[in-house]
């Protein structure tokens, strides 16, 4: 077994491993497996927390096996049925990717084995203190390091999109083991403080450096389980000591550590809002649940989605409908039910469940300390799993392996393992051969893992479709289907292929066909199937393109803007596009706003034809059509309409004037719009009223930033019609960066007054934009 300075090294590498974006790089989980693989087949595990749990391990193993089972023999799913009438089979095996759910397979056995491994550590007295320590500091560098890099706006390489700094791609799983690092040195501050020794003080401060961690990690999650962590801890050890004066030390602390909470956390704290009436975002959460129990239900009670989630689920999707793709369903729990069935997920539920007896009783000798202190993390990973998925991170589980065996109690006599070591060995093998492969592939770019394999198809594709390299375009779409057989895309891009090299419309309207089956929620699919169309076949592409306007999609606007961009200058398909809009408001402005010369007058007649009131568009709807006809349609027949129909809008003067202006009659659109302008009211200023008009204008004219003295001067000159000097100074106010209204509005009606009507037009312009506006929100709300 590894000496004192390798169980260092273990926590050592669980710790560098987090930096690595907690084991999601292929690389990275090559190395656990390689690692725990030799660890295995050096020395394998001898002993076990139980037996009855080795036996539900062994029976969970072995049940993820039923994934390579004959395709049906126990049962096929109802959407099978549904994607046989559009032309898919399914293949060999129970699992739809088979490649895939081997890997996961794989990736299963490491978790096992690396739980046995971790187990199978000789700790005593004098390694739990040290390990805890070790493990303390290095979670409170981890944590000023997140601070540090959201303070200043760093990212990790292997995060996703955010606005705070993440060692997960997911920065709740990064906000947990955070947690779960403050968590432990806020249990040890509390011991270090009750033997009264000097040592607290760094655990104080690592406290810190590790919750400011939790803070800036922006998780909502990772707060509330620090302190649902610390809790436990205390309530742990006040169980064993039975001494109310652990508050003594407990309370302070809290109050300290919600201190630092207020102080640095604001931006965290305000993501609480969106709790305080059940937000969407939660209501997604739910609806994730119930589509996921709707899909266990529907199942056959076998591993027959293992790898598939996010390929299966579509075909369930009710009250998740989003537009937006689910790859998991928001739980540990419910992922393995989903994945596995009901079979397997009571086989690990059961596994788990007799692990957990093992606290009970908790004991309390010489170790009892700081096996309280690795309580809280254990506690906290498993409520995570509850609601997120964290232990299908290694960085994470990893470490709760690691919290669990420094948290339980040394028993004479421990269990020897149900598994022989040669199995361990065996493991140990399967293991290195596997990781040995996948870092090959990950360091060299070779296809030796799915994802890959994956991500080579699709950047070939990328490629070769550019440059029309057809056999390579095949290759790459054989490699991607053997590795993400149930993805949309690739039949999407198969598709393209038989009509862009084989002229095969029949084939590549069954692969479209297919891609829609797979993927029956997201507008995405039909989208990138009218894309496909649109050079071939016009009608095609306005059936898919009518199907993608009517699935889910997280901007809908923005896809149908995408659709008229794709659509370039093709005249006649921007008909079709527009027979899309009809039902569609927001589509229908969008259109019309695309729109220029006779396009736009005969949309417009389409409008007068079908509602010459525009009752079913909003103010702001109306506005930009009305905008859009009075620039660039007949203006002549929009204040003819207008007139006809005065309950339309109550600015009509505005679209009035705008047409006239837009045809160079600016002394018409003067006159239209004057008598419907109010003069904006100027500021009431109270200071420099014993100051005379001279040394304003002479202190204004040295300082012309100064908007109040030139305002009131201003204010005064026009009171007493002295319009030369009026003029002189809205000269010098037309020059400031943000020009007020009243300032818009006199110049406007000065240059008016001597007939600059061009001039007095562009003046006003910005203004009665801005008193438009106005008038249209008003509207908006009543």
């Amino acid at each position: 077994m590894p000496t004192t300075v390798g169980r260092y090294a273990l926590v050592l590498g669980l710790l560098l491993l987090l930096l690595f974006g907690g084991g999601a790089p292929i690389w990275a989980q090559s190395l656990v497996l390689i690692i725990g693989g030799f660890w295995a087949v050096l020395h394998p595990p001898l002993k076990t927390p139980s037996r009855k749990m080795d036996w539900a391990l062994i029976v969970f193993t072995l049940w993820s096996l039923t994934a390579f089972l004959p395709s049906g023999l126990l049962g096929k799913p109802s959407w099978h049925e549904n994607m046989a009438e559009v032309g898919w089979e399914p293949g060999w095996f129970t699992t739809g990717q088979p490649w895939f759910s081997a890997e996961l397979i794989v990736i299963l056995l490491a978790g096992i084995t690396w739980f046995y491994l971790i187990w199978n550590l000789k700790i005593d007295y004098d390694d739990r203190r040290r390990l805890l320590w070790v493990f303390v500091v290095g979670m409170a560098l981890l944590g000023l390091g997140a601070s540090w890099g959201s303070l200043n706006g760093y990212r990790s390489p292997y995060q996703a999109e955010g606005l705070s700094f993440s060692y997960f791609p997911n920065k709740n799983h990064s906000g947990l083991v955070l947690a779960m690092g403050a968590v432990a040195a806020f249990a040890l501050t509390v011991h270090m403080m009750r033997c009264r020794r000097r040592s607290g003080f760094i655990a104080f401060v690592c406290l810190l450096f590790s919750f400011s961690g939790v803070i800036f990690s922006m998780s909502r999650a990772g707060l509330i389980l620090f302190f649902v962590g610390a809790i436990a801890s205390y309530l742990i050890a006040f169980n064993v000591r039975r001494s109310i004066r652990l508050l003594r030390y407990v309370a302070p602390l809290i109050v300290l550590v919600m201190s630092v909470l207020l102080i640095l956390g604001r931006d965290s704290l305000e993501r609480f809002s969106f709790w305080t009436d059940f937000d969407s975002a939660s209501d997604l959460r739910i609806g994730i649940y119930r589509d996921t129990f709707e899909m266990i239900t529907k199942l056959p009670p076998v591993a027959l989605t293992i790898g598939n989630f996010s390929a299966v689920f579509p075909q369930f999707r009710d009250a998740s409908v989003v537009g937006q793709s689910i790859i998991h369903p928001e739980s540990d729990w419910m992922w393995v039910m989903a994945e596995l069935g009901v079979p397997g997920f009571s086989l690990l539920a059961i596994a788990v469940l007799v692990a957990l007896a093992r606290y009970i009783p908790f004991g309390s000798d010489r170790t009892m300390a700081y096996r309280a202190i690795a309580f809280g993390p254990v506690v906290i990973f498993l409520i995570h799993s509850l609601i997120d998925v964290p232990a299908h991170r290694f960085g994470a589980i990893l470490l709760a392996f690691l919290f669990y065996r420094l948290s339980v109690a040394e028993r004479a006599g421990e269990l020897r393992s149900v598994t022989p070591q040669f199995v361990y060995r065996l493991f140990g093998f399967v293991l290195i051969i596997a990781g040995s492969a996948w870092l090959v592939g990950s360091v060299f770019n070779l296809p030796w893992n799915s994802r890959i394999a994956d991500e080579k198809a699709r950047e070939a594709l990328s490629v070769e479709f550019a440059s029309g390299a057809k056999d390579r375009i095949a290759e790459a779409l054989e490699l991607g289907m053997s590795a993400r057989p149930l993805d949309w895309w690739y039949y999407t891009m198969r598709a393209r292929y038989k009509l862009s090299y084989e002229r095969d419309a029949e084939g590549a309207r069954e692969d479209f066909l297919i891609a829609r089956a797979l993927e029956p929620i997201s507008a995405e699919v039909p989208f990138q199937e009218g894309v496909t169309w649109l050079s071939f076949n016009h009608r095609m592409a306005v059936d898919a393109w009518r199907e993608a306007l009517q699935r889910k999609s997280l901007v809908p606007i923005s896809l149908y803007r995408e659709m008229l961009d794709k659509a370039g200058q093709r005249p006649r398909f921007n008909r079709e596009l527009a027979n899309l809009t009809i039902l569609e408001p927001d589509f229908r402005v969008l259109y019309l706003k695309r729109r220029s010369g006779s396009d736009f007058d005969e949309a417009i007649i389409y409008e007068l034809d079908r509602d010459p009131t525009f009752s079913m568009y909003s103010p702001a709807q109306k506005d930009t059509i009305f905008q859009r006809w009075a620039l660039s349609g007949d203006g002549s027949n929009l204040r003819h309409h207008l007139l006809s129909f005065p309950e339309i809008s109550d600015i009509a003067w505005y679209y009035s004037g705008l047409s006239l202006a837009a045809e160079g009659k600016y002394e018409a659109a003067i006159d239209e719009v004057k008598p419907f302008l109010p003069a904006p009211r100027f500021p009431e200023f109270t200071q420099f009223s014993i100051v005379s008009d001279q040394e304003l204008r002479q202190t204004f004219i040295i300082n012309p930033d100064d908007l109040v003295r030139g305002s009131i001067l201003l204010k005064r000159q026009l009171d007493r019609s002295d319009l030369e000097g009026a003029t002189e100074t809205l000269g010098i106010l037309f020059k400031a960066k943000d020009i007020p209204d009243y300032v818009l509005y006199w110049k406007g009606e000065l240059e008016r007054s001597r007939g600059q009507y061009r001039k007095a037009w562009n003046t006003w312009e910005p203004y009665l934009k801005s008193y438009v506006q106005e008038h249209i929100v008003r509207a908006s709300k009543e």
